[in-house]
């Protein structure tokens, strides 16, 4: 490729210098790209001090994906002055699923259901997108979420021709019903939605005793371990968590160190988890190895939920077998609303823009809407906006 590893220190920065006779570098494609001469990524242990070093000009820019930081920890007198900048840049790329929680299949409880659509009901994360999140993020009501391949409406013809054969594998509201939030989202806590969950734990053999859900038969609690990839997302969970204590079901929320989490997930020791969903444009091999009944058995897919579900692997071979377009979105959209309808995963936010902080040293053009946050291959260094600014640090005593 056009760089080249120049030098590093394990666990703490790597270097990466232009390959001065990169072969591709004149093909039309790569015009204008790959500007920088090197490239230093340094790595922190702790996100909170990433955080700091880029307000603190130890680097030169960052992804912020925590929305209270966004919001509240970047009113610096640089950015007043101009020479630090702070942009939410919109992308048109399949934006998907930012970190939904799903459930761990391999535990029965979890087979039913009726107890994942009771999970699903009683969780508001348009509520918290707005009240704790300020709508930092946008709103996910597909697996494909920004795209064309989202399913909306009800099946279309091509979608039923691939669906009624599988009529009985699926839940039945795949036809009759478009998916979207629970009832009442945005309002935080519906007490219908609580009544109609505590119905559907009813139907599937739990009762509420003394203020606790359990199994009617064994007098077992329904209890949560809810296990996250870092503080800030367990921290988005602490609304929900306190919902279900209505429900009579004790949660804890835990944010491992990562080795510890991945092991967790893979080996299924949760019982709620979370992990993205990004698609590229025409996800295939990405379907199979997040959804299909075989990568539940493959150590290393993203399989975490242990998902075997027939209907599932037959729409993932259809949207193997497509030969066009149109072929290609109804198997798609069909296998978006099966997935969709049996609460699997649970919808909540999507990242379809990018919060972007940096020092105002580099040149790039306006395009919109993005594909990407291309800065790392399509931006260039503005030698004349690096003067202002080492100027600027060098009259504050930085």
């Amino acid at each position: 490729g056009p760089y080249r590893v120049k030098d590093f220190k394990i666990g703490r920065w790597i270097e990466y210098a232009r390959v001065e006779d990169y072969w591709a570098a004149d093909l039309p494609v790569n015009r204008g790209r790959y500007n920088f001469d090197v490239i230093k990524y340094d790595y922190f242990r702790d996100d909170q001090v990433r955080h700091e070093a880029v307000k603190s000009h130890v680097s030169d820019l960052r992804e912020e994906e925590v929305p209270g930081r966004w919001f509240r920890s970047y009113e610096i007198p640089a950015k007043e002055a101009g020479f630090f900048r702070q942009e939410a840049k919109k992308v048109s790329l399949p934006s998907g699923l930012w970190w939904p929680i799903f459930w761990n299949l391999r535990q029965d409880r979890f087979q039913d259901i009726r107890i994942r659509e009771a999970l699903w009901l009683v969780r508001d994360p348009a509520w918290g997108n707005e009240a704790v999140q300020r709508g930092f993020w946008s709103l996910a009501r597909s697996y494909f979420h920004n795209s064309r391949m989202a399913s909306s409406g009800l099946p279309s013809d091509d979608e039923l021709a691939l669906l009624e054969p599988m009529r009985e594998l699926v839940p039945p509201r795949v036809f009759t019903e478009e998916f979207g939030p629970p009832p009442g989202a945005g309002e935080g806590f519906n007490r219908g939605n609580i009544i109609r969950a505590i119905e559907l734990f009813d139907a599937a053999g739990w009762e509420i005793r003394d203020n606790v859900m359990v199994n009617k038969i064994t007098g077992e609690p329904f209890e949560l371990r809810l296990v996250a990839v870092s503080t800030a997302l367990g921290f988005s969970w602490i609304a929900y968590k306190r919902v279900l204590e209505r429900l009579g079901i004790h949660a804890t929320i835990v944010a491992p160190e990562v080795s510890n989490w991945l092991y967790r997930m893979r080996s299924g020791d949760f019982d709620g988890g979370a992990i993205w969903f990004l698609p590229n444009n025409t996800p295939t091999v990405l379907l199979q190895n997040n959804f299909s009944s075989a990568a539940a058995e493959q150590a290393y897919s993203y399989n975490w939920p242990h998902m075997k579900d027939p209907a599932v692997d037959q729409l993932i071979e259809a949207v193997n077998r497509a030969s066009n377009e149109s072929e290609f979105l109804a198997a798609i959209h069909a296998l978006d609303r099966v997935l969709l309808w049996n609460f699997y995963f649970m919808p909540g936010t999507s990242r379809s823009s990018h919060g972007l902080v940096w020092w105002d040293k580099f040149g790039y053009k306006e395009t919109e809407p993005l594909l990407r946050i291309g800065y790392r291959d399509t931006w260039w260094w503005d030698e004349s906006k690096a003067a202002k600014v080492r100027d600027y640090l060098g009259r504050t005593g930085r």
